[in-house]
């Protein structure tokens, strides 16, 4: 039997689907041959909208983040719970400023200070196709 065509080099022996848009949508598209109707050869072509496929799919993704959520949720409130409990009643001495370390601090505020003015210059002067 010979198989018919839709279209020159376009045969109906591959039965895959195809992804196409009509009137702003997608849809899935199949085109079948119909066969003992008459000599001419005619196609049916059936198509399936893809809003309620996707609709499922942002579903499934939405309930997959959410458990993953809770399952990585549940050990983290145990660690901060854990955290609140066994914390100390005093601030450690890191934490607080170091009179010995004066000359640190001023010398980590001065070169910061010069990095920002350096930024502000460099990001803000010269032609924008430049920068």
């Amino acid at each position: 039997m010979e198989q018919a065509t839709l279209c020159p080099g376009l045969r109906h022996s591959t039965r895959r689907s195809l992804t196409i848009k009509y009137l702003g949508h997608d849809y899935q598209a199949r085109v079948l041959p119909v066969t003992g109707v008459s000599q001419a050869l005619w196609s049916l072509i059936v198509y399936r909208d893809l809003t309620h496929i996707r609709t499922l799919n942002l579903q499934a993704m939405t309930m997959v983040a959410t458990l993953l959520l809770a399952i990585l949720a549940v050990p983290f409130v145990a660690i901060v719970i854990w955290c609140a409990i066994r914390r100390p009643g005093f601030a450690p001495e890191w934490l607080w400023p170091n009179r010995a370390r004066l000359s640190t601090y001023v010398y980590l505020i001065v070169t910061y200070s010069l990095l920002i003015i350096l930024f502000l210059f460099l990001g803000f002067t010269g032609p924008s196709e430049q920068n």
